[in-house]
């Protein structure tokens, strides 16, 4: 918990899950598709660069168990590396390491991938992962990994959404 933590403690992995409430207005594209609320779960994997390439293929192969246990075939997965912004924060150098250790893992764990340019979040490259929802809509955006861009640590952020009650988004 909330005890002061050092790099001898590395990697260190915390999670949280979450309620989200929203509430589209009338007219708004989608709108009346949206759930009100669901359950988002957010997890963070601190680690050195050295740690990364395992951190980052663990993900992964956690991501290859529980999206089938959901009900996502992996094969109709669509997977994309997004990569940096125009307006980031960290060094060229960094974000090569970290662009390169996602599409490296995501090769080595046989996952076909695109590259989506520009599409990071400010502070690192992310995975992310797109399937086909229930009445057939593609591209549905179900979660992303990210690597962060910190001096000699990466890391990853895992934000999955299920909706609650059944309801599709």
């Amino acid at each position: 918990g909330s005890t002061p933590k050092s790099y001898r403690d590395l990697p260190l992995r915390m999670a949280e899950f979450g309620r989200v409430y929203r509430h589209a207005l009338s007219g708004v594209p989608m709108g009346a598709m949206r759930v009100r609320t669901f359950t988002q779960d957010d997890a963070h994997i601190y680690c050195t660069t050295e740690q990364m390439q395992v951190e980052i293929a663990d993900m992964i192969d956690l991501v290859k168990v529980v999206y089938p246990a959901i009900g996502y075939d992996m094969a109709g997965v669509k997977v994309r590396v997004a990569t940096r912004p125009v307006s980031r924060m960290g060094s060229d150098a960094n974000w090569d390491l970290a662009e390169r250790a996602l599409a490296d893992s995501l090769t080595a764990a046989g996952l076909p991938f695109t590259f989506a340019p520009g599409e990071g979040a400010f502070y690192g490259p992310k995975i992310e992962f797109h399937v086909t929802d229930a009445i057939g809509r593609d591209g549905i955006y179900v979660g992303d990994h990210r690597v962060g861009n910190a001096v000699a640590t990466a890391v990853a952020d895992a934000e999955a959404w299920i909706a609650d009650e059944g309801t599709s988004y």
